[in-house]
């Protein structure tokens, strides 16, 4: 088997039908794919709709595997674990895959390369199919994502490295992945889009409930901490600095003022704050929102200034 796709599933009941209809489109052979499914603990119908799919495409060599709700990363663990292909990509159910993509990826995987790294697309709500055509080789030069899903990965590689998800991180956990992927080999590629990413409602970034926000807020100092563990280049230390920055954002939007106190003091405990100032962060390169975050958080590294945001944010509540 060449590829394993493996397909963490959490209540994607509106979802995960539509991606496995456009892994057929995509190029599908069943000499070549097999289809990893790993139900995180659904609540809703989507296990249900996923035997449907199977039963009614049954010349497909697809697997479901349940496992009790344990987040993401382990999810992803789990399909490394149940995968047999050769390599190994790891698709989110809410997305979905460009027609044709697998058969370019083929030709690619079977010259044996560590990992092939690709771009992707934005996917309406409404969209039940992409069309992609063009699908090129791209310079090498060219910046690696951070996006999980953007990797196709050589599985050996990644059981002889021993990379797998950090289950202790809530967020963030495609960062870690990614870096430690990009930065184990050299033989690689780097390809034009190869996937659909659908920005689904409830994402941590998008969610502003106080819990999220605390969860995300501990998951960058941990993901700050884990940054450390690998190293001490320059690259590591801007995202540590990176981390930091948006702990402390997350953190002028949390109410607890006791939970901020132990977040900065866990920060300064673990060698994470305070951190040099970010001019490059002011370069506009993101949304305007993100802008603001950084114009804003540019002097956090001073800690009177911080509290001095986060109060009057909080008056503004």
């Amino acid at each position: 088997m060449l590829l394993s796709i493996v397909i963490p599933v959490f209540d994607a009941q509106r979802y995960v039908v539509r991606l496995l209809d456009s892994i057929l489109t995509a190029g599908y052979d069943p000499s070549l794919v097999e289809i990893v499914l790993i139900d995180d603990g659904s609540n809703d119908a989507s296990v249900d709709r996923i035997v449907g799919w199977m039963r009614t495409h049954d010349d497909v060599v697809a697997r479901l595997v349940r496992q009790d709700n344990g987040g993401v990363s382990r999810a992803r663990n789990n399909g490394l674990d149940h995968a047999e292909g050769e390599y190994v990509w790891f698709v989110d159910a809410d997305d979905m895959l460009p027609q044709g993509v697998l058969t370019f990826l083929y030709r690619l995987l079977e010259d044996g390369h560590d990992f092939v790294s690709g771009g992707f697309v934005p996917v309406a709500e409404d969209d039940g199919m992409i069309w992609r055509g063009g699908y090129s080789i791209l310079d090498r030069s060219r910046r690696l994502p951070r996006n999980v899903w953007c990797y196709v990965v050589r599985r050996r590689m990644l059981l002889d490295r021993s990379i797998r998800f950090d289950e202790g991180l809530a967020f963030g956990e495609d960062l870690l992945w990614t870096w430690q992927v990009s930065h184990s080999s050299d033989d690689f590629l780097c390809v034009s889009t190869i996937y659909g990413y659908r920005n689904a409602a409830g994402s941590l970034m998008k969610v502003d409930s106080q819990e999220k926000l605390v969860l995300g807020a501990r998951s960058m100092v941990l993901l700050a901490q884990r940054y450390m563990e690998q190293g001490d280049t320059e690259e590591l230390r801007r995202r540590v600095r990176l981390c930091a920055q948006q702990c402390l954002i997350w953190c002028t939007s949390i109410d607890d003022r006791h939970l901020v106190t132990g977040l900065i003091s866990r920060m300064k405990a673990v060698g994470v704050y305070p951190y040099s100032i970010m001019w490059f962060n002011l370069v506009p390169h993101t949304g305007f929102r993100q802008m603001i975050d950084e114009w804003i958080s540019l002097l956090f590294p001073f800690e009177p200034y911080f509290w001095l945001v986060y109060n009057m944010r909080r008056r503004r509540r």
